[in-house]
């Protein structure tokens, strides 16, 4: 039997440092075999406690906070079958669907001729990633939509939305393309993490493999520029193939390759 390879200290400490500098995993922590040093449980502590946090803060719906100074139309704020934040977070089904007073406001907001996007916000599992990053991200698909020439209706804002809300979003608005920007379950790493979810024309029976995804938008994850780009190219290619999901192959790009360079050999 082969005996392991020997590691030096200054390799080893190589191999750690370029870890740690492509994920937040808590890996090759100090301590003992059975516990934690004192300061990393804190951190743990720590992160456990902003995980909480962010699954408990309220969600900004005041419309005024929302409002676009480059939109035309002012948001429209709708809301779930979910009522509170307790039912919200235990009937995940009710976040699935508006209300019928919220349907109909909708609807006439979005008369006339259909238009090329909708896009939404929502406070999901994470208000607080939806306050830090959404705002920015929302001007810059805008940006985006304003080069292609895309139309675009109202922003609107929803109360204890799952993802699942796209389907709704798409039958009542007939937009082409719906796009959901939704605070993620927090976890010991992130708890601020914003994803995109997009569909093409969302319809009742739709289920995740009709949609697309951009996740961890976030200070340390994938920027507000590069999030704005693989949204527009999503929507591009979801207007160009007039489908979305797992029928909709996202192109390959320079942020697909995440990883640095390593020189550990």
């Amino acid at each position: 039997m082969s005996e392991a390879p020997d590691v030096s200290r200054q390799s080893r400490d190589a191999l750690v440092d370029y870890v740690r500098a492509i994920t937040p995993a808590r890996l090759f922590l100090d301590g003992s075999a059975s516990s934690y040093t004192t300061s990393d449980l804190l951190r743990l502590r720590a992160d456990h406690a902003a995980a909480r946090d962010a699954v408990a803060q309220p969600f900004a719906t005041d419309v005024e906070w929302w409002r676009d100074v480059d939109s035309k139309d002012p948001p429209v704020h709708v809301r779930t079958l979910a009522r509170d934040h307790t039912t919200y977070l235990r009937r995940p089904d009710l976040g699935r669907r508006m209300d019928d007073d919220s349907r109909t406001r909708l609807a006439e907001r979005y008369a006339g001729p259909p238009r090329t996007l909708c896009v939404a916000v929502a406070g999901g599992l994470s208000a607080q990633a939806t306050h830090s990053y959404g705002p920015a991200l929302l001007a810059a698909i805008s940006q985006h939509a304003r080069r292609q020439t895309w139309t675009q209706g109202p922003l609107v804002v929803i109360d204890y939305a799952r993802v699942g809300l796209l389907n709704d979003l798409g039958i009542v608005t007939r937009a082409s393309v719906v796009v959901l920007l939704i605070g993620e379950r927090p976890g010991l790493a992130v708890a601020d993490s914003l994803s995109a979810y997009l569909a093409y024309r969302p319809r009742p029976t739709d289920t995740d493999a009709h949609r697309n995804l951009v996740a961890g938008i976030h200070e340390r994850g994938v920027s507000i520029a590069e999030a704005a780009e693989r949204v527009a190219d999503l929507i591009s290619g979801m207007l160009s193939a007039q489908r979305s999901g797992v029928a909709l192959k996202a192109p390959d790009r320079h942020y697909d390759r995440v990883l640095p360079p390593s020189d550990l050999g």
